[in-house]
């Protein structure tokens, strides 16, 4: 599982030696939804869920305003700030 996560999010991992699945599921969302593109969307929809990807989307301080701003619209949330 650990070597799968690494190899699907390889792009998005760039400053990072080790990552596991489970254990940094917030940072591997925060980077696929600061970085990433519509594949590594798609896998981490299918790793985590809906509800797990709006959630760090309400609760990150590591997205850039840009990318809050999009998933917030995406994701249909109503974001003060």
């Amino acid at each position: 599982m650990i070597v799968l996560v690494i190899n699907s999010f390889r792009r998005i991992k760039w400053d990072v030696s080790q990552i596991a699945g489970k254990k940094n599921q917030k940072f591997i969302i925060e980077r696929v939804l600061n970085f990433g593109n519509e594949g590594d969307f798609r896998e981490a929809v299918k790793r985590y869920g809906m509800r797990n990807m709006a959630g760090v989307v309400l609760g990150s301080r590591n997205l850039d305003q840009k990318s809050r701003v999009f998933w917030c619209q995406y994701f249909v949330i109503v974001h003060r700030g």
